[in-house]
């Protein structure tokens, strides 16, 4: 993982890497308890929308469109979106331009949400979404990031009408996000129609910060699809 892109909310002087974390088996899972103090942060469970065709949503005033990388405009919408996030990988635009415009393995596409007013193109950013054809099964389409500040309701509901309408268009109407519980995510996708559903994957690992307990890091970090290194 790109331990150089972990932040907190609130910083101290120290660059060590304080936290590691992954998605291990059952088996390695009790390898990592046993020899290496690993801990259970969650068990994951995903957000899905299976009747996409039957959702209509109304993003008045917002413009959804594809791009091709990030630039520093997207560092100031994850600051608006941080100052509400204790514990994550740092969405700066050299970390997403890394984690989606470089990898060498997999596709992306790329939506950012601006304001619909403008008429050359250049409203205001309202927040970004990275998805994905398949992943965990290949007849879906994933929301592997997601950077959308918290009281932007129509920003939201455009950027999953977007993504939505990429997966009704591939004739893979499916549609699969995942947010922690304790995340404000995981209760919004849910009022604009996705479900949960639960699966065998669990979220574990280790601080090496005394201060971060287990319990505090299942309620602080927000994490999506795209903090799986095998994605």
């Amino acid at each position: 993982m790109a331990n150089e892109f972990m932040e907190r909310s609130i910083f101290d002087d120290s660059t060590k890497d304080f936290i590691g974390w992954g998605y291990p088996t059952a088996a390695n899972f009790r390898m990592g308890q046993r020899f290496c103090k690993h801990s259970l942060y969650r068990n994951v469970n995903v957000l899905t929308m299976r009747s996409i065709a039957n959702t209509v949503w109304e993003p008045n005033g917002v413009e959804v469109r594809p791009i091709q990388g990030f630039d520093a405009e997207f560092d100031e919408l994850w600051g608006r979106f941080r100052t509400d996030v204790e514990l994550a990988y740092s969405r700066t635009a050299a970390y997403l331009n890394w984690r989606y415009v470089e990898c060498p393995s997999n596709e992306y596409v790329l939506l950012e949400a601006r304001d619909a007013s403008s008429t050359n193109g250049s409203g205001r950013l309202r927040g970004l979404a990275v998805a994905r054809r398949g992943g965990l099964v290949e007849d879906i389409w994933m929301i592997v990031d997601w950077v959308v500040p918290r009281e932007d309701s129509k920003a939201r509901e455009a950027l999953i009408d977007a993504c939505a309408t990429l997966a009704l268009q591939d004739g893979r109407p499916t549609l699969v996000a995942w947010f922690p519980e304790s995340m404000p995510e995981f209760a919004f996708f849910q009022e604009l129609g996705f479900r949960v559903e639960f699966t065998s994957m669990i979220h574990a690992g280790r601080s090496s910060d005394a201060s971060m307990r287990s319990f505090e890091i299942r309620q602080a970090a927000y994490t999506t699809f795209g903090d799986m290194d095998y994605l």
